[in-house]
Formats: C-alpha cells, structure tokens, sequence
C-alpha cells in the first residue's frame, strides 16, 4: 500500500500542476479524473486521461524535473500524494545498477513526450543550414548557431537558453547580406544537454512572430531555394 502525506481535492477545471514547472510530486487518483496535455504551438494536445487508480507525477533524484506536460481536473477529483521521502528511500534500496535503470526510463520516457510533440508541431519545410544568429539575455549579447530553418522558425545550438515563452528579437545573420535581418519571436521550447552523448550545448525552438515583409520574402527565398538545391 502506498503512503500518502496528505490527501488534495480538485474542484472540475483545477490545474494541478503545468507543463514546465518543476515538478517533485507523485500523485494517485483516489476519485475522479485527469487530464494530461501539452502545448503543440498555440494548440493543446491531449496526451492521456487518466481515471481512479491512475499515478501521474515526475520526479528526479538529483535534481528538480521539468513538467512535460499539464494537469487539469476534468471534474472534481481527489488525489493521494504519495510520501516522496519512502518513494526516494525504496528507490535508493535498489542495486546502483536498476537505480541507474529505473532513472534511465524516466527520463527517456520524457524525452520521448518532448521529441514526439515537437515533431508533430513542424507544418513548415524545414532545411538545414548552419547560420549564425545573436539575442540578448540579461542585456548581454549572445551568438548562436541555428542548423534547423524553415519559414516559420528555427532551432538553436547555445550554451545560454532563454525561458520557454520568453519574447525577444533574434538576428539571423542570412547569405549575402551584411546586416541580420531582426525578428521579433518567442522560444517554444528548450531542451537540456544529453549527457548520455555528453553534450554541454542546450537547443532551443524558436517560432517567428512576426518581421517584416521584405524580410518574410528573403526567408521563403532562402529557405525554398535550400531545400530544392538538397
């Protein structure tokens, strides 16, 4: 049986938890409903609904654990949360080697979530194309590099991520033209470092907001030419 440190009652519509907090808690539906989603652009997806009996929660042992996705009482709904200080000690009584195991599935099971929904978010064409781009964090200039380029947005190889949602002007510096072209964008998504292939860079998505037409012109060029050319 498990041991609950305290039961919570959601009222239908109440968020639990959302996708991209930092989320340390393990949860089983004693009555009621879940839903689990995730932001696909500006659309929300429906990853799963989970009715009594059903455990939801992330966690990680070493360090706090991004939400891969929200969760919303679809009506009123009770909750267990599990006692993460007995979870932490029965996970640490296994071998070094299942432990090793057991963390090993949680986070690819995220990464999976994360990669699958990001795939599914691409409508536009995309080439690639290594180029530099620049933005600022906390006033100071950043050079990055993007190889991932449709007409719609990018992704971006750095050492120094922005927040996801974060608004911001990006420059990306095109072939053939001295000065960047500025786009005001958003970052959809940061991923962190693999260290299973020991990489010490974030990538980060970016979706264009909005340039101007001229611009708009020279990136559908650009990118259209690429991708006939490959």
């Amino acid at each position: 049986m498990f041991t609950f440190t305290s039961e919570v009652t959601y009222k239908e519509g109440r968020i639990i938890f959302e996708e991209g907090s930092s989320e340390e808690s393990v949860y089983v539906i004693l009555s009621g409903s879940v839903e689990l989603s995730k932001m696909i652009g500006r659309k929300k997806v429906v990853v799963e609904i989970l009715r009594k009996g059903g455990i939801f929660g992330e966690v990680d042992l070493y360090r706090p654990f991004k939400s891969a996705t929200t969760a919303r009482a679809i009506r009123r709904t009770t909750l267990g949360l599990i006692d993460r200080d007995l979870m932490f000690k029965e996970i640490n009584n296994l071998s070094s080697d299942f432990r090793s195991v057991f963390m090993a599935l949680l986070k690819r099971s995220k990464k999976i979530v994360d990669t699958t929904c990001e795939l599914s978010s691409r409508k536009e064409p995309r080439v690639r194309k290594n180029l530099a781009v620049t933005y600022k964090v906390d006033k100071s200039s950043v050079t990055a590099c993007s190889n991932d380029i449709s007409t719609r947005g990018l992704s971006v190889i750095t050492k120094k991520p922005l927040r996801k949602g974060e608004a911001f002007f990006l420059g990306l510096k095109m072939p053939g033209l001295i000065d960047p072209v500025n786009i005001n964008s958003e970052v959809a998504w940061v991923r962190e470092p693999d260290e299973e292939k020991g990489e010490g860079v974030f990538r980060m998505g970016v979706r264009f907001l909005e340039m101007s037409e001229q611009d708009n012109d020279m990136l559908n060029h650009y990118v259209n030419t690429v991708r006939l050319c490959n």
